[in-house]
């Protein structure tokens, strides 16, 4: 089962000694709790081997993003922090300008806020709408026993 990216990138965030290519015991082991977690947080079976394919994968993609003029970026933006981590310059630079462009993607960078995911018009037309049902309660044009 695939991991979703931004659970994912947040999870690998907590295990430096998977962004390496060392591989070993304490790899087996990071790689395992990792699964763990991700199970545990989506709900859904992840794998070891999962886990181990999805770095790969992510790590691929960034180092086709640096080295190319290749796009995947809608599928990297959660993974800016791991491309600055591997040194990957160009992937970084790019991945930051998709942002400012605006993707749609809530993504966090360097820990700090980068943008809104588009979705702040509709919690403020949701805010709007249960402003004026409050508002009517309490000037009695809504009849309290509906509720």
């Amino acid at each position: 089962m695939a991991a979703p990216n931004d659970i994912f990138s947040k999870l690998l965030r907590e295990y430096p000694k998977l962004w390496g290519v060392q591989r070993g015991k304490d790899y087996m082991l990071e790689r395992k709790r990792l699964a763990d977690r991700q199970t545990a947080a989506t709900g859904r079976l992840v794998t070891e081997q999962t886990v181990q394919w999805k770095i790969r994968i992510v790590r691929r993609y960034l180092s086709d993003l640096d080295n190319s003029t290749a796009d995947k970026l809608s599928k990297l933006g959660y993974f800016q922090w791991f491309a600055r981590e591997l040194g990957l310059t160009r992937a970084v630079e790019r991945l930051t300008n998709k942002l400012n462009q605006g993707s749609g993607q809530t993504i966090m960078s360097e820990d700090e806020f980068v943008e809104f995911d588009k979705t702040d018009k509709i919690y403020e037309d949701l805010r709007q709408t249960l402003e004026t049902l409050v508002n009517n309660t309490e000037e009695g044009l809504v009849d309290n026993n509906m509720f």
